[in-house]
């Protein structure tokens, strides 16, 4: 029995898929693709900032002194405010003082602001430099009149005299003469030593003040030119002076006396007779 003819060496035969081992496929020209690998790069360590770690700020407690009082709420009354400063004007300055809690301008019956009003402040260390500063202030030829009652004062007094000690500068006055002083020691105790710092802040508050009326100098200027338009000119009366025509009769003639008699008695005839013919009629 006879096979098939083989096909040559080296050569596949007919009906097989696949070339043997070690040997090329007929027909393939393609190349094989190179296999993408990744391009390690390496970079110089170059230090980054550091992002800022946003964080808030909280304020931290201070711990308060279980001592420590708050301060008492003391009114002061302003008086002899000129007609021509606006109310605004007289809220600032007070303001300048002190933390102001009220300021109340007395009004009329017909609504118009008054000359005078209360302001109460939340610090008496406000109340003491509004008497300091703005007592006997002068606004539109008028000065101010910055006081406080009998109360107040005595509040102010032992504020006065805790302030002093907690500095420890003076000694507080004996009680009896705190109980039974007279006016003058009253108004020493108002004018305590004040400290530097008191001092600095009575000078801000001043050079604040002094801004105030040059901001309102024209508008002040204003109302007072008004003002002397608006004033009624006098009217010129004629007055008509009445002769008063005195019967002072003929005493004043230079006559003799025979015939100044004469005269008197036909005058008074005449009279006479004139009264008889009225009743008669």
């Amino acid at each position: 029995m006879s096979f098939p003819p083989r096909p040559p060496i080296g050569m596949p035969p007919m009906g097989y898929a696949y070339a043997p081992v070690g040997m090329m496929p007929m027909g393939l020209g393609m190349m094989p693709q190179p296999v993408m690998r990744p391009i390690v790069t390496t970079q110089s360590a170059v230090s980054q900032p550091a992002k800022p770690f946003n964080r808030k700020l909280i304020p931290q407690e201070i711990p308060k002194d279980e001592k420590e009082e708050k301060p008492p709420v003391t009114t002061v009354f302003v008086g002899n405010i000129s007609d021509r400063a606006p109310d605004a004007m007289i809220r600032q300055m007070l303001q300048r003082c002190g933390n102001v809690l009220s300021w109340k301008r007395v009004q009329g019956a017909s609504g118009k602001l008054q000359a005078f009003g209360f302001c109460e402040y939340e610090d008496p260390e406000a109340t003491l430099r509004c008497m300091r500063l703005l007592n006997e202030w002068e606004i539109a030829e008028k000065k101010l009149v910055v006081k406080v009652d009998a109360k107040t004062k005595t509040l102010l007094d032992e504020y006065i005299n805790k302030k002093k000690s907690r500095t420890g500068g003076v000694e507080s006055e004996d009680k009896e003469k705190k109980e039974n002083g007279d006016k003058e020691e009253n108004e020493t105790k108002l004018e305590e030593d004040l400290d530097e710092f008191t001092k600095r802040e009575d000078r801000v508050a001043k050079a604040g003040l002094d801004a105030i009326m040059r901001e309102y100098a024209e508008d002040l200027s204003k109302k007072m030119f008004m003002e002397v338009e608006k004033e009624p000119k006098p009217v010129k009366k004629k007055v008509e002076e009445e002769k008063i025509i005195k019967d002072t009769g003929i005493d004043d003639i230079d006559i003799e006396d025979d015939k100044r008699e004469i005269i008197h008695r036909e005058i008074k005839s005449f009279r006479d007779l004139h009264k008889v013919g009225i009743s008669v009629d």
